[in-house]
């Protein structure tokens, strides 16, 4: 996606990643229901499936999340490449901090 929308779109490569992320995005409300529709239904209850589907699914939105601020954070951010692209992964080790000691 990053790719085909910088060449299409003519915007640099970090945006079209950063796209790409918001696309790549899984909406838990379409997960959620439809997982607990399969669970009364006793589709594979038996092995948790629908209970790992929903948890994949909420790592893959944080997988997303962090793509998109990682690309927006070197798209629009000013100084060390490297201080930007670590500003995402550092935003979720604090909120995930924050949510431990918030949780206890």
């Amino acid at each position: 996606v990053g790719l085909v929308s910088s060449a299409v779109f003519s915007m640099p490569i970090v945006v079209g990643l950063s796209l790409g992320f918001i696309l790549a995005a899984v909406s838990p409300a379409v997960v959620v229901v439809g997982m607990f529709a399969l669970h009364e239904r006793g589709y594979g209850v038996e092995k948790g499936i629908p209970s790992i589907v929903v948890a994949a699914a909420s790592m893959d939105d944080i997988a997303a999340m962090v793509g998109f601020s990682v690309c927006i954070g070197l798209a629009a951010g000013e100084g060390s490449v490297v201080a930007n692209a670590l500003l995402g992964p550092a935003g979720v080790v604090v909120g995930l901090l924050y949510g431990v000691a918030a949780g206890t």
